[in-house]
């Protein structure tokens, strides 16, 4: 599924018949920025990402 762009993503959330909220955070998405992890996401959404503890 990666990369990926906000309107794939938005789909494939739908498709997975996700919660309202998750649908409307992956609309916050730049449109036509590619993606290319789950990590890329959040970042963008300002969400943080986990921090490397070694």
């Amino acid at each position: 599924m990666w990369p990926a762009d906000r309107d794939t993503l938005v789909a494939k959330a739908q498709e997975g018949t996700a919660p309202d909220a998750v649908l409307a955070q992956l609309r916050r998405l730049p449109e036509g920025r590619q993606f290319e992890n789950v990590q890329d996401v959040t970042e963008a959404l300002g969400l943080g990402t986990e921090q490397q503890r070694f």
